[in-house]
């Protein structure tokens, strides 16, 4: 399973414990808060016990201290409880996941006939993308379009519109608003009381508010106001639940870890499972500021929870640093992202973006992380591609052929999105050529062969 945690497996030295791991765990949080990358909480258990558990920082802008039971939104890892909440309703004999959705959902339009509710689970659904969070807002985008994407269950395409399908689907069965089914069948058998939403577009109790690396608040810069609210603990119950049979059985859960393809999230984000049950489990989810990411290990006995409301993207290499502290390997305190530093100064003054790209390369290499320079600048162009700013996106990827050193397989994931752009821009045959170069080397690739079927 390929991540952004490598693990590496080898003996521990027996004469270390859980204190010797915690200090050293929080000599990482400190000097991760002094260089700015890491503001938020953290939960660390080893072998089934809580060895480090701390909070850094800030709940908002005002400098009002953070405290291990503030509650943020936790991205797309939130996703996994409608996809268990369907294996529920599934083990209940209420749904049968290769029904076709429009059984149950009749405002889909006939050109959605072919949608199966699997197909929701590995985003594979071929549905359009709506702007807005809610049924609203998709019933009208549905409206308005004549056909799906693609054909269900040939492409893989990651938005949001699966989510609204998947929740809409479980309060058309249930009878009850997601939240209400989400609390009774989910949460409160895990000794989970109660998650929150922002009321009126205003936080309220422990909710921490997001800001940026300028203190800017950004809580509701993008409409977040359907976002739940969790604790480190919260979700800490959460994964205890989901891989002990608490909320599904073995089947429904290998169901929602089959992926659509190799490096491709699941239902459940990147999860091995195997005869004895999860065998690894990585999620990973972020949004207006907030990130989050869970991380579990059987072999090495280790569960890692980390959330921030100042993103920085690097709660992953956090995440190494401690499994190497456990392993008793040597760790890095994480350097400052390229991506967060560029990607918006790109989107206002491309040209000024650029200057300053190359003010980091000549005379910032001590302060920024270079060695994830080529991931920073793929991830700058998926911003642009966003913004449907493709001819920008495509000097960003450029650029990154000319200055960088890049592998095979960071190659294949550049000339798929310089297919995507070209697409885009109505450019077809510099788009199969793109197509034809990362298929050349991902040669497993099918949402990428998909693709380019379709322009032949």
């Amino acid at each position: 399973m390929k991540h952004i945690f490598t693990l590496l497996i080898i003996i521990t030295n027996p004469f270390l414990n859980a204190q010797d791991y915690s200090k050293n765990i929080d000599s990482l949080m400190n000097a991760s808060f002094k260089t700015g990358v890491f503001n938020g909480n953290i939960l660390v258990h080893k072998g089934g016990n809580l060895i480090y558990s701390n909070s850094f920082g800030y709940a908002d802008n005002q400098k009002s201290n953070l405290t291990i039971n503030h509650s943020m939104p936790i991205g797309s890892i939130i996703k996994e409880f409608s996809a268990v909440s369907i294996m529920v309703l599934s083990e209940q004999g209420k749904l049968n996941i290769n029904d076709p959705l429009g059984n149950y959902l009749d405002f889909l339009p006939s050109y959605c006939q072919a949608i199966k509710i699997k197909h929701l689970l590995n985003y594979s659904s071929g549905i359009i993308s709506t702007e807005g969070f809610d049924i609203t807002s998709l019933k009208k985008s549905l409206s308005e379009s004549t056909e799906l994407k693609f054909t269900p269950g040939t492409q893989y395409d990651y938005n949001y519109s699966n989510i609204i399908l998947r929740r809409a689907l479980i309060e058309k069965i249930s009878g009850h608003q997601f939240k209400v089914f989400l609390k009774n069948e989910l949460l409160k058998p895990l000794g989970i009381d109660q998650i929150s939403q922002p009321s009126n577009s205003e936080l309220h109790g422990r909710m921490a508010e997001s800001f940026d690396n300028d203190g800017n608040t950004t809580t509701f810069i993008h409409d977040y106001t359907k976002a739940y609210y969790l604790t480190a603990d919260n979700l800490h119950k959460w994964l205890n639940g989901l891989y002990s049979g608490k909320l599904i059985n073995k089947a429904s859960l290998i169901t929602l870890g089959k992926a659509f393809s190799n490096n491709k999230q699941s239902a459940l984000g990147n999860i091995e499972i195997d005869s004895a049950g999860v065998l690894q489990h990585y999620h990973h989810g972020s949004g207006n500021n907030y990130e989050a990411i869970i991380y579990y290990s059987r072999e090495i006995e280790l569960e890692i929870i980390l959330m921030t409301n100042n993103q920085n993207f690097k709660l992953g290499e956090i995440g190494n640093a401690i499994i190497n502290i456990v392993q008793n390997q040597p760790f890095e305190i994480p350097k400052r992202s390229i991506y967060l530093d560029i990607r918006e100064k790109l989107n206002q003054d491309f040209e000024s973006g650029i200057a300053y790209y190359l003010k980091i390369k000549s005379d910032m290499q001590d302060v920024y992380d270079m060695d994830n320079e080529v991931n920073d600048l793929k991830k700058t162009a998926q911003y642009l591609i966003r913004r449907e700013k493709y001819t920008q996106a495509i000097s960003i990827l450029s650029i990154g052929f000319i200055t960088c050193s890049i592998s095979d397989d960071q190659k294949s994931a550049y000339y798929e999105l310089l297919g995507d752009c070209y697409t885009s821009l109505g450019k077809t045959e510099s788009a199969k050529i793109y197509f034809k170069k990362c298929l050349e080397l991902d040669t497993g690739n099918r949402n990428a062969q998909s693709k380019l079927n379709e322009l032949i």
